[in-house]
């Protein structure tokens, strides 16, 4: 029997100091070193207990009883912060955690090791021989109780958030989470044997039994790398990631989420928990809408008086029969390309000068609005125009004081036409404007007043009385005629009014 358990604690060892090593030299993430912790006391106390059933005295027995309580009752202490870590409950182990979970072994190891003046941890001790086993008799004392049962809660704990947890997801994950949660209730059924100790035989049971759960951790490690592969890429691409990340399961319920995300979401109002997306739409409703969108979508915020966008993107989660059950949402800062961009766009667009349309925008905006009014059967008047001598502005004044007056004729025609018509830039000094669902006489009438205002506007601040004119072709939309053909045809009226003497509005006929 003895040669039996030996043999089964000596390999349990060997399983502990592997993983051990294993996790040492790969465990790079923050919550790997308690799990490297637990298992080397894990380790210790396996040995202790194994050399203390070799004992062949009392004090033997007690000495390797000592060593084993510099493990023991850390263990599960250990264990639940490096689940709490793990799941994500607390990002990091701050001061006031250590002091609020290690408070009771802490007093454990002084109790145990002050025991023979005050007795209150074993209220006495006697050592037996069955055959080739030493078996101290240990008789527990008030604070023996107090520890089992503290590290009872903390297992159970343990076992209920990874129970909860393995509701949040599914497939793979969710098995892995189950496993983790029986390899928990299997130290807790070990504790519980201890305090009633059915068998009367003063077996220790947790360390005879905790081999069994090391077992299990070490097929769970290396049939899907729960541990090392998916926590290390969690570490690197999750949580040390530039960009916001939050990961929602099938119910878009917040699963996990990383310090950028918290910093986003507290920018506009919300302070990120694990719960329902829709739980914050009394906060930001713009953003949760956005955010339950799955194609890409920029999402568009104040900060510090100026205008942010970000890019909310979305990658799907798929289980290994490809059943979605997640997604990870990804918000990027886009707001320097994106201006740019929009910049970009509006260069494409538009002239630089006079902040109208330039003739390629024209050409294409024209085209949609010549198609509505024949679809609509409404009317659609061109009007060209150009200013009149203005090659004589650029050689007399300069360039500089031409191009102040190109802004100014365009600021004005911008305040003197309607929105819904169309306004460019064609051409150095020429104007276009597509006046939609207007008659031709309201037309002229617009032409007019505009030619009048700039007549009576004083444009070159050295000559005050120089005067600026322009002049007008017009031409009406036919039921067959084109763009080119319509442009054509105020281009030709608009030639007349130059010819027979400038500032005034010519109707193609």
């Amino acid at each position: 029997m003895i040669n039996i358990l030996t043999i089964f604690m000596f390999v349990s060892i060997c399983v502990g100091a592997f993983l051990l090593a294993y996790i040492l030299i790969n465990g790079n993430v923050h919550y790997m070193k308690y799990l490297a912790a637990m298992l080397a006391c894990v380790v210790i106390y396996i040995f202790g207990y194994m050399i203390e059933l070799h004992s062949n005295s009392l004090r033997t027995a007690l000495l390797w009883n000592g060593l084993q309580y510099f493990a023991i009752p850390v263990i599960s202490t250990l264990w639940l912060i490096m689940v709490l870590l793990y799941v994500g409950i607390v990002k990091r182990v701050r001061s006031w955690i250590v002091l609020a979970l290690f408070i009771i072994p802490a007093i454990t190891y002084v109790m145990r090791l002050t025991n023979s003046s005050h007795f209150l941890y074993y209220t006495g001790y006697a050592f037996n021989m069955y055959g080739e086993v030493g078996i101290l008799e240990l008789w527990k004392g008030p604070w023996y109780y107090v520890q089992q049962i503290y590290g009872c809660i903390e297992t159970l704990l343990v076992i209920l958030i990874f129970w909860i947890r393995s509701y949040m997801v599914s497939g793979a994950e969710r098995r892995s989470y189950r496993i983790l949660s029986l390899i928990s209730a299997s130290t807790t059924l070990s504790i519980l044997l201890i305090l009633f100790d059915p068998t009367n035989l003063g077996l220790d049971y947790t360390a005879v039994l905790f081999p069994i759960p090391l077992f299990l951790l070490a097929y769970v490690i290396a049939k899907q790398d729960f541990f090392e592969i998916l926590s290390t890429a969690r570490n690197q691409i999750f949580y040390q990631s530039k960009e916001a990340m939050i990961i929602l399961n099938d119910k878009h319920r917040v699963i996990d989420y990383n310090l950028k995300a918290v910093e986003f979401f507290e920018e506009n109002g919300i302070k990120l928990t694990v719960t329902d997306l829709n739980m914050f739409y009394d906060e930001n409703v713009t953003l949760i809408e956005t955010l339950y969108s799955e194609r890409v979508e920029i999402f568009q915020d104040t900060f510090n008086d100026g205008l942010r966008y970000w890019e909310i993107s979305s990658n799907m989660i798929f289980a290994k029969k490809g059943i979605r059950h997640g997604i990870i949402k990804i918000i990027r800062d886009i707001t320097v390309e994106y201006t740019e961009r929009q910049h970009l766009e509006k260069i494409a667009k538009v002239d630089e000068l006079t902040q109208l349309f330039n003739r390629r925008e024209f050409n294409e905006r024209a085209a949609i609005l010549i198609k509505q009014s024949k679809d609509k059967d409404m009317p659609l008047i061109m009007l060209m125009f150009d200013i009149d001598h203005f090659k004589r502005v650029n050689d007399t004044f300069g360039h500089q004081a031409g191009d102040k007056v190109l802004k100014k004729i365009a600021d004005e025609a911008s305040v003197s036409f309607r929105n819904d018509d169309l306004l460019a830039r064609v051409g150095g000094e020429e104007f276009a404007v597509i006046l939609p669902g207007i008659s031709d006489s309201k037309a002229r009438l617009r032409a007019d007043r505009y030619r009048e205002k700039i007549a009576a506007m004083h444009f070159i601040e050295s000559d005050p009385s120089y005067q600026i004119t322009i002049s007008f072709g017009m031409a009406v939309l036919g039921n067959q005629m084109s763009l080119e053909e319509l442009m054509g045809n105020a281009d030709k009226a608009l030639y007349e009014a130059k010819n027979s003497g400038r500032n005034k509005v010519v109707k193609y006929s």
